[in-house]
C-alpha cells in the first residue's frame, strides 16, 4: 500500500469508502468541504492504483482532532 495526502478529487472514492465502512456515511459533499479546510489533514492508501481506506482529521494547536478512519471491508 502506497500512502499519499488526499485531494479534492478524492472526495468520491472516500465517500464511497465510507459509505461500505459506516451505516450513515458521509457524501462526497461532505468530503470536499472536509478536504477543503486549511486545518485538515487526510491522507489516502492505494493499492494497485485504487483508493483503499483513507484517515481524516483536523488540526487543533499542538493536537489534531480524528473525524474518520476507514478502510474497504473488502
Amino acid at each position: 500500500m502506497r500512502l499519499r495526502r488526499a485531494a479534492p478529487e478524492d472526495a468520491a472514492d472516500l465517500s464511497r469508502i465510507h459509505h461500505a465502512s459506516f451505516e450513515d456515511g458521509w457524501s462526497r459533499d461532505d468530503f470536499t468541504t472536509w478536504l477543503a479546510r486549511r486545518e485538515g489533514i487526510a491522507v489516502v492508501g492505494t493499492s494497485e492504483g485504487e483508493t483503499v481506506a483513507f484517515g481524516l482529521a483536523l488540526e487543533a494547536g499542538t493536537d489534531a482532532e480524528l473525524l474518520s478512519i476507514a478502510s474497504n471491508p473488502a
